[in-house]
């Protein structure tokens, strides 16, 4: 096939498993508030290029046709549905839909052709560690984790076992069978995946990530106690001593505290804001009594 045409940009949809691929500027971005100097000099390394790219596109457009697949699905008792599904190129498209193009270079290729090409352009992209090589693997590959018994060797949908992702991309099988592990986690509790998954595409180890589960898991099962009043105790003491060096403030400094607490005020529910009106009308009937 591999035919060269031109589409409107706004028509193409691309794979669902680019969706859990982060962008070379999030990556960069992530990268760059890392606590590992390299990490942190790789972010740097990866944001020069992206500036490098947008400035290419800026200067000579779009150069590289974006790899394609002309979609129909047809269910029965509805109308058909046409789309076209992108397997690479999201930068170029982003800019492009910018720009406001009407046009863009696309290359038509089959689904298995368009597949293979986003493995290999996600493997060969230079600033996966091996952790986050052996969670994409498990990530497009999610039917490899269906095997919940022993070392996981079921193949998925195209025929991919655990061992064929440990050797396609370079990575240990033990690296995917913690990926694996992690993974299946992540499909019963989507929350732990929303805290947690940002941590790998930042460099952390899937070792740290898989130890850090069960505690996590026993957090999450369990109900956040409220927070009591005795828990107060110590912020109103501390309060108290502030007071006491009330009369020696300067008439500005009295007027900041009660800007600060009137804004204070401000957020708090309303049953909250007149237990405390009442207890100050409770405080002050004390001192006229005496």
């Amino acid at each position: 096939m591999n035919e060269i045409k031109f589409i409107n940009p706004k028509r193409i949809v691309f794979d669902e498993s680019l969706t859990v691929v982060p962008m070379m500027g999030t990556i960069a971005e992530r990268f760059q508030g890392a606590a590992k100097a390299d990490l942190r000099a790789e972010g740097q390394s990866l944001s020069e290029e992206l500036t490098a790219l947008h400035g290419e596109l800026e200067k000579f457009g779009i150069q590289e046709p974006i790899p394609v697949t002309f979609m129909v699905e047809k269910k029965k008792g509805q109308k058909k549905k046409a789309w076209v599904k992108g397997w690479d190129g999201r930068h170029r498209t982003g800019w492009a839909l910018g720009k406001g193009l009407k046009t863009v270079p696309v290359r038509v290729v089959t689904e298995a052709e368009g597949r293979a090409h986003l493995e290999s352009t996600v493997i060969g992209r230079r600033h996966w560690t091996k952790g986050q090589r052996a969670w994409l693997a498990v990530t497009l590959h999610p039917a490899v984790a269906g095997n919940t018994k022993g070392r996981p060797g079921k193949s998925d949908s195209v025929g991919i076992t655990a061992a064929d992702l440990a050797s396609r991309f370079g990575v240990s099988p033990d690296l995917i069978d913690q990926a694996v592990k992690i993974h299946r986690v992540f499909e019963q509790l989507p929350s732990l995946r929303e805290k947690h998954e940002p941590g790998i595409w930042v460099g952390h180890g899937l070792g740290a990530v898989l130890a850090g589960i069960p505690g996590a898991i026993t957090t999450e099962s369990k109900p956040k106690p409220a927070i009591s009043w005795t828990t107060m105790q110590g912020p109103l003491s501390t309060l108290s001593n502030v007071a006491k060096s009330f009369a020696k403030w300067t008439a500005e400094e009295r007027d900041c505290a009660r800007d600060a607490f009137a804004n204070w005020l401000s957020g708090l529910p309303e049953d909250f804001r007149l237990t405390l009106t009442e207890a100050v009308a409770q405080s002050a009937e004390g001192e006229t009594a005496e």
